[in-house]
């Protein structure tokens, strides 16, 4: 991108014990066909060598033309105060996120800056993802094209029509294919360092709930799937997930009403989903009680059964799996 008044974009990369993978993801940063750019680099707390190769990385870019490495330290937090952390001190006009085992591809931000200094009413823009393994096994080739109705739904350059709606129902931006104006990340309010998971579909909302974003339909970043980022807690996970959805009904109560049946179904799918889950591990008191949170916001012919279930002695529950298994019939676990 040739300009004389190129704006300043800073990339802020959050990392814990990511020795194993950050020179890659860094490199790719360096690589960028764009300029100027400012990279802001959080180690949070690692107990492995990535300090190391940050500051390795800082050294070797000092020579670099029109970009500039910054490094922090601190005790671990999480992701979402390692990136709010990375906000406080950014300077540029545009923020980006990339994980420290991802990467771009090399006219990632290019397409990004172009993209929104041309729709000056966008407050952010983010692209398709390709998922890979190992150096170069690629597993999804195309997030969006896997799922190909997607695609339609966000094809309006000048501002998604719905996108709340959308994120409510399914996760559809994944973090390092954004862009997002800083000012309009910092009027929100940042992560919501109080989240463990879903802290950045909790930050989509946020901005979609005040401000138009926008979709390109290009592959912005290469994620890597390793056993680090593809096992959670399970349960951990599913109630941030519903913490940040009950946190989005206060700080965006116009949209809860305008929402009201589709934020019923999410906070109905969470419970029941956690329900299951403990459910399938024998769990059957807290399975109970996620039953019955679920069936509070809709009663579903799968959440009563599954919530009377739980009353039934764990032996007949494994003699009727025996036989359902046996018959080769399993009913699904939706709500």
């Amino acid at each position: 991108m040739s300009c004389g008044q190129c704006p300043l974009v800073t990339v802020i990369v959050p990392a814990y014990n990511s020795s194993a993978f950050i020179d890659e993801s860094l490199e790719s940063v360096k690589k960028q066909t764009y300029r100027p750019i400012e990279v802001i680099i959080v180690d949070d707390g690692s107990t492995d060598d990535t300090w190391g190769k940050i500051i390795s990385f800082r050294d070797r870019s000092e020579e670099a033309d029109e970009i500039t490495v910054r490094c922090i330290r601190q005790e671990n937090g999480g992701p979402s105060r390692a990136r709010n952390a990375g906000i406080r001190v950014a300077t540029g006009k545009y923020l980006c996120m990339l994980d420290a085992d991802d990467w771009w591809p090399e006219d990632k931000l290019e397409q990004q800056v172009r993209f929104l200094e041309e729709r000056p009413t966008l407050a952010m823009t983010f692209g398709d993802s390709r998922f890979f393994r190992g150096s170069d096994e690629v597993v999804t080739p195309s997030v969006f094209r896997k799922y190909g109705h997607l695609v339609s739904a966000l094809d309006n350059p000048e501002g998604i029509t719905g996108l709340f709606e959308k994120l409510l129902m399914r996760d559809l931006i994944l973090t390092g294919t954004e862009m997002t104006r800083r000012e309009c990340i910092v009027s929100v309010g940042c992560y919501d360092e109080s989240l463990g998971h879903a802290e950045d579909v909790h930050l989509w909302l946020k901005l979609a709930a005040r401000y138009k974003v926008g979709f390109i339909d290009k592959i912005m970043l290469c994620r890597r799937l390793h056993d680090s980022n593809t096992s959670r807690d399970f349960i951990a996970s599913n109630l941030n997930g519903l913490r940040a959805i009950e946190s989005i009904r206060i700080l965006c109560p116009e949209q809860a009403s305008q929402h009201w049946q589709i934020f019923r179904r999410k906070l109905r799918d969470i419970h029941f989903t956690r329900g299951y889950y403990l459910f399938s591990g024998m769990k059957l008191r807290e399975a109970r009680a996620a039953f019955r949170a679920s069936l509070r916001y809709q009663v579903t012919r799968s959440g009563l059964i599954y919530w009377a279930s739980t009353f039934l002695p764990t032996s007949l529950i494994h003699r009727i799996r025996a036989f359902r298994e046996g018959a080769g019939h399993m009913e699904s676990p939706g709500a």
